[in-house]
């Protein structure tokens, strides 16, 4: 756990100092998070809680994204049609570090079928620190 967190405490230094070099134009969750974090003012806590937000992130997009590849591989392998329609999508145009999911509309059908059947993350619940008040109630 330590490990996880010290490897976020490091990666959030790194990108605050690199916000103070002029002229950076990065535009990422991190930087986003950080800026909001920093102008609401900076104690321990809040600290804290960024973190831990950053540690949930990270392990739930590796989870969901296991998750949803585990199903949808399981489903291409109950239906050898799919299977063998996007081997031909791939066949006719090989995938490249410039593709993108709309260059290949059979798979991204398959996947968005394998994420309604078996959704990664159906519910997710969170418990308050202190008390919220919301319109006064």
């Amino acid at each position: 756990k330590e490990v996880v967190r010290g490897f976020i405490q490091r990666a959030v230094e790194e990108r605050r100092e690199k916000r103070n070099e002029e002229n950076d134009q990065t535009q990422d969750l991190l930087t986003e998070l950080l800026r909001v974090h920093d102008e609401g003012g900076s104690d321990d806590v809040a600290e804290e809680t960024m973190t831990d937000t950053l540690v949930a992130l990270l392990f739930a997009g590796f989870e969901t994204t296991a998750v949803t590849l585990t199903f949808t591989l399981y489903l291409i392998s109950q239906h050898p049609n799919v299977e063998a329609k996007i081997l031909e999508e791939i066949r006719k145009k090989p995938p490249t570090p410039e593709s993108v999911p709309s260059d290949y509309p059979y798979i991204e059908v398959v996947l968005t079928e394998a994420l309604r059947l078996y959704p990664p993350a159906i519910s997710t619940t969170r418990s308050l620190d202190k008390p919220l008040e919301l319109d006064g109630v």
